[in-house]
């Protein structure tokens, strides 16, 4: 009676008996008993429910966004490549929820510039709320100072609202600056499970190869963000190029083994 007047799914030990639990990490499905159907129906909507092999199973046979992915993942370099070839320089601003792997990507970024055989591109910068402390102040004096410096710029925090995007890019905007968004757009039970997974000792593979991870954040970071994101305009907002991140990268095996049984 109390799981049913607050909303927790409940299960009888009788119930939770008759099934093979490892199913779930097996990619088997649920024999679904009359008695069952209620709970089952429960926890699929439920906003912490989450199955990690149905998410791969599904991912995996969208070829189309996987596809995409790749795309994407090559034109990001060759574009910033091409900016810094022609003397200008770049702002990119990640967009994405706490535990995204933002923070993974922009570093991937700056060792891939760093490497470029060619050696065209000129100091790149990352920047976070997280490197002050959280001080917007001394965030915004490094910003205007690598503007001064003419250095490129990665934005390494969620820019939930277009009103936080646009405190970056108006200046960036007026220094010449090409602007670049990257938003990485997963659903809030998978930014849930990477989150879950931060604090183990495992690497996170993002589109562009692998980092340590960090610790975790609390839930509530997650939530706000999702209940106060604002699509991006790319016009509207004055930006050059936007990449949509949606296929999350799960080729390598360790990792993959831990995403699918954690």
């Amino acid at each position: 009676m109390l799981c049913e007047n607050i909303g927790i799914p409940f299960m009888t030990p009788e119930i939770f008996a008759s099934y093979d639990h490892n199913s779930i990490f097996q990619g088997k499905s649920i024999p679904i008993i009359p008695a069952m159907k209620d709970l089952v129906d429960k926890l699929e909507n439920n906003d912490k429910y989450f199955n990690p092999f149905t998410f791969y199973s599904e991912q995996e046979q969208d070829t189309q966004r996987k596809e995409e992915y790749l795309k994407n993942k090559k034109e990001i370099m060759h574009q910033l490549q091409n900016i810094i070839k022609n003397g200008k320089s770049f702002l990119i601003m990640m967009v994405g929820s706490p535990a995204s792997t933002k923070s993974s990507l922009a570093d991937q970024i700056i060792g891939n510039l760093t490497k470029d055989k060619n050696k065209h591109h000129s100091s790149t910068v990352k920047l976070s709320y997280d490197q002050f402390d959280g001080s917007k102040i001394l965030f915004k004096k490094e910003f205007a100072k690598a503007i001064t410096n003419k250095m490129n710029i990665i934005v390494d925090n969620t820019n939930k609202s277009a009103s936080e995007r646009e405190k970056w890019i108006k200046p960036a905007k007026d220094a010449k600056y090409e602007i670049i968004a990257i938003h990485l757009d997963f659903p809030k039970p998978v930014i849930m499970h990477l989150n879950d997974m931060r604090n183990k000792d495992i690497t996170v593979t993002t589109t562009l190869g692998n980092t340590p991870n960090h610790s975790n954040i609390p839930d509530v970071a997650i939530h706000t963000y999702f209940k106060n994101f604002e699509p991006i305009d790319i016009n509207k907002e004055n930006m050059d190029h936007l990449y949509q991140i949606t296929y999350l990268d799960l080729s390598e095996k360790c990792y993959r083994e831990k995403f699918l049984t954690f």
